[in-house]
């Protein structure tokens, strides 16, 4: 795995939840990610090409992450943040 925090260059397919288990081997970390790059209302499982606020080539923050607790990860299962 890469050393974080870093970025990442998008391409088609990238979801949220895809990057995270790309960078933190754990599909949960998709919240640090939409938290580190002001996503609001975006599905994690949405490519992130659907937005008019990213073109292929761009690049996200990947930030440092470590696993939540159990009791942290419920407030985070119904799937969405916003996006501007």
């Amino acid at each position: 795995m890469e050393a974080l925090p870093t970025t990442h260059e998008l391409v088609d397919t990238d979801t949220l939840e895809s990057l995270a288990f790309e960078y933190y081997g754990a599909y949960e970390g998709w919240l640090a990610i939409a938290e580190a790059n002001g996503f609001r209302s975006w599905g994690f499982s949405t490519p992130i090409m659907q937005s008019t606020r990213y073109a292929k080539g761009g690049t996200l923050k990947i930030p440092a992450w470590q696993p939540a607790t159990s009791k942290q990860l419920q407030a985070t299962t119904a799937g969405t943040v916003a996006i501007l």
